[in-house]
């Protein structure tokens, strides 16, 4: 069941969040990816909880992180949720695209789906990034998506030696670092008319 009606960590610090995901093995509600402070995935990082369920009314999808697939169980109890009001950014899903098919086999590797899963799970297609094609996506470096991920700015998984990224999750971390306006002031000099300018206009 869940701890909270809303993200445990924002409640606590006194910040926002756009979409709420609950920890089916501790209870543990936190905010989404699209949220300024990411909560839920910081959860898993930090507990190693890897299976989260969308804490959204008359939504049923769960996700595993360590292998970045969404699915739903057929059959299962419905999801808890918040109550609707308070709801401050757009409707799931944020992004990418939302291919649903239908397996009769679990294949997230964490043990908690499988204990979870019942016959005919439903999982995401996932569309797969080389770093050469992310950082191009970017428009930056191989060697600056490099620093990205490892300063935890961007999701990758490796696979053996192969690191692959998400192009749902490039495509989402574009939109997180759009620059608000107004914030970019500092860097031009504000243009001024000289003031014999303003003495001819006014003759």
């Amino acid at each position: 069941m869940p701890r909270a009606a809303g993200c445990e960590d924002c409640l606590r610090i006194g910040g926002r969040w756009v979409h709420l995901r609950m920890c089916p093995q501790c209870g543990h509600v936190g905010c989404c990816d699209n949220s300024p402070n990411r909560h839920g995935i910081a959860h898993w990082k930090a507990e190693q909880h890897p299976i989260i369920r969308s804490f959204e009314p008359g939504e049923e999808w769960s996700r595993c992180y360590p292998d970045g697939l969404f699915f739903e169980l057929a059959d299962a109890p419905g999801a808890p949720s918040h109550p609707e009001p308070g709801r401050i950014g757009p409707s799931w899903p944020p992004t990418g695209t939302w291919n649903l098919m239908r397996s009769t086999e679990p294949t997230c590797r964490a043990g908690t789906v499988a204990a979870m899963a019942e016959p005919g799970i439903r999982e995401s297609e996932i569309e797969w990034l080389n770093t050469g094609a992310a950082a191009k996506r970017l428009g930056i470096t191989v060697r600056t998506l490099y620093r990205l991920i490892n300063e935890d700015e961007l999701p990758a998984y490796k696979f053996g030696r192969v690191i692959r990224l998400q192009k749902a999750e490039v495509d989402e971390f574009i939109r997180r670092s759009r620059i608000p306006a107004g914030s970019l002031e500092h860097l031009y000099p504000e243009s001024r008319k000289d003031a014999s300018d303003t003495d001819l206009s006014t003759t």
